[in-house]
């Protein structure tokens, strides 16, 4: 009994230092996960190391995205000292967008031993993709796309998110794939379509390689990609191409070029919407969204672009305020084109100066009205009403004193309180982003159109349109109130647009165009910059950095990992047999 006691007595001490050593090493391996300090797995054989991680749901979308992450944002990278001045350099995406290599540039990575080529990328009998010789001529020569004062302007988005993607100032790119979070693909369709004309040729009509190459690959088929565009397909295997970013710049276009097509035809079938990919496009429409509400908030709906640097280096704002000062507008309190609302702002000192040198966003504005649009498009009704009662009012009577729409149709928006936009060929048009950055409000007589960044296309949002702009229904505007001769009809139940206007107050307007100075940041892709921002910042290839841009990189930040596409997915399951027809036009 004394020998069993002396030697517990004597091993007692090792004991306890065996269960401290335990003890410490379960503590260390805790503190080990919970501080990303662990063992990091070998890349090789790996398929360079793209196997999905562990995923976990989102209980917010339905969807997946890999573990830790909150909504695919996690804790950011260290920040570079090169990347000190680059404006995303805060974001979740920070160094995590991969960006495809362009052909044969070997800057972005496109060399014949790089394991990003498939073998016929690497084989060296390649064709060029032929946007690419498009777009660098018509940037030397100031031209198509990069005319930023002509028609192609609109249709830049696909440049601004590139941009955005691989300016030497962003910082969203890396170079490391197998970690990527989100992958860019540089295909530019419109640039492809139009071959820096305004109006394409019959030819362009025709689906190209490269875009059934990249509609195979978003239906799973990959020989395409790689045999065009000479790049591997591990990629879009690894999420079946749902954190892949595919941008479409102009509402009736896309991987195809059907005509005379209106309606859903073109979210759903030109340019996939409902298939997994993000898609940046410039339009979707109330009826899609309604019908496809996760699918819709899956991609992300950008604004018009407008690269017209005389937006934001104050050129349009001292036009605007030379016409005021040349034609008497100056003065809203003796106009008598301004609204009796914008007058009493004036006289209670709420709606700021009366001074025509005081900030564009702020003070009244000597005309009611500024409307100026073609009779085409599906609500043609619509816009010839508007054409023919709006001819009778004073603010059209001022401006063709002034020179018809002053020179410029941005400075005649700027002279105005309220700017009408009805759906044209599509519900969405540049018009709508135009007025916001002239400080014009809104107003919306387009059933269909949908203010993108707003809770009108995705319900999370708390954007509310409904604070920088107003709804009418088309359908009450589109019998005259007014005959030829801008006499009231017998038969005219009101006395029209002009009239509607005016019975807006004073305090609502006040209101609106508060929204609307907020509208106009994230609504545009650069900033102001007063006498400092060249006239073409797309040809001058300057980062876009404004509220829009910004915005866009919040928006993919939400899809990281294509997390979106299992709530979209699951959603068109649960419609399996009960969607109803897709409407094959727009509603006014």
């Amino acid at each position: 009994m004394a020998d069993t006691e002396w030697r517990s007595r004597r091993f007692l001490p090792s004991l306890v230092l065996f269960l401290f050593f335990v003890a410490n090493l379960t503590l260390f391996i805790s503190m080990a996960g919970t501080l990303g300090i662990a063992k990091s797995t070998s890349l090789s054989g790996q398929d360079l190391g793209l196997s999905p991680p562990i995923e976990v749901k989102s209980l917010r979308s339905g969807s997946t995205a890999p573990a830790g992450s909150a909504d695919g944002k996690k804790g950011n990278l260290e920040i570079r000292d090169e990347d000190a001045d680059c404006p995303f350099r805060h974001s979740s995406l920070y160094r995590s967008i991969y960006v495809y290599p362009t052909y044969n540039d070997t800057l972005s990575g496109w060399t014949r031993d790089s394991p990003l080529l498939s073998e016929r990328g690497r084989s060296g009998s390649l064709k060029p993709w032929p946007w690419l010789e498009v777009d660098a001529q018509t940037r030397k020569d100031g031209s198509g796309h990069y005319d930023v004062t002509g028609q192609m302007g609109q249709y830049t988005l696909e440049h601004i998110v590139r941009y955005i993607m691989t300016h030497p100032r962003s910082c969203l790119k890396t170079d490391d794939p197998a970690n990527a979070k989100l992958f860019y693909v540089p295909y530019l369709p419109s640039t492809e379509f139009h071959k820096g004309r305004v109006y394409a040729d019959g030819e362009s009509y025709r689906t190209t390689p490269f875009a059934q190459a990249v509609h195979d690959a978003i239906e799973g088929k990959y020989d395409g990609w790689e045999n065009e565009f000479g790049l591997t397909s591990k990629y879009w295997k690894r999420r079946s191409g749902a954190d892949h970013i595919l941008v479409f710049s102009e509402p009736l276009h896309g991987l195809g070029h059907p005509r005379n097509r209106r309606g859903s035809h073109h979210f759903i079938h030109t340019q996939r919407q409902l298939r997994p990919p993000i898609i940046i496009s410039i339009e979707l429409s109330t009826t899609f969204v309604n019908m496809y509400p996760k699918c819709a908030s899956k991609n992300i709906v950008s604004p018009y672009p407008n690269p017209d640097g005389r937006w934001y280096n104050g050129h349009f704002d001292r036009e605007a305020l030379n016409i005021r000062e040349k034609n008497n507008l100056g003065d809203v309190a003796k106009s008598n084109a301004a609204l009796k609302a914008e007058k009493e702002l004036v006289a209670s000192h709420d709606g700021g100066s009366n001074n025509a040198t005081a900030n564009l966003f702020d003070h009244p504005r000597p005309l009611t009205h500024f409307y100026n649009a073609g009779r085409h498009g599906t609500c043609t009704n619509v816009r010839v009403a508007l054409k023919n009662d709006l001819k009778c009012s004073p603010s059209v009577q001022a401006l063709e004193k002034a020179g018809g729409s002053a020179g410029y149709f941005q400075i005649a928006m700027q002279l105005a309180t309220f700017c009408p936009c009805p759906g044209g060929d599509s519900p969405s048009a540049k018009r709508m982003f135009d007025a916001i950055l002239a400080g014009c409000i809104p107003i919306i007589m387009s059933e269909d159109f949908v203010w993108p960044f707003s809770n009108e296309t995705d319900g999370r949002s708390e954007r509310n349109p409904n604070d920088y702009s107003i709804r009418w229904k088309a359908k009450d505007w589109v019998d005259r109130r007014l005959d030829d001769k801008c006499q009231r009809k017998p038969d005219a139940k009101d006395g029209g647009f002009s009239e509607a206007m005016e019975g807006i107050s004073a305090d609502e307007i006040l209101r609106l165009r508060k929204g609307v100075k907020a509208a106009a940041d994230f609504y545009s892709f650069y900033r102001r910059s007063e006498g400092k921002f060249p006239d073409n910042p797309l040809q001058e290839g300057i980062l876009p950095d404004g509220g829009g841009a910004h915005e866009i990189v919040k928006e993919l930040e939400k899809r990281a990992w294509g997390q979106r596409w299992a709530a979209c997915e699951a959603e068109l399951k649960r419609s399996e047999g009960k969607r109803k027809t897709d409407p094959k036009q727009f509603l006014c």
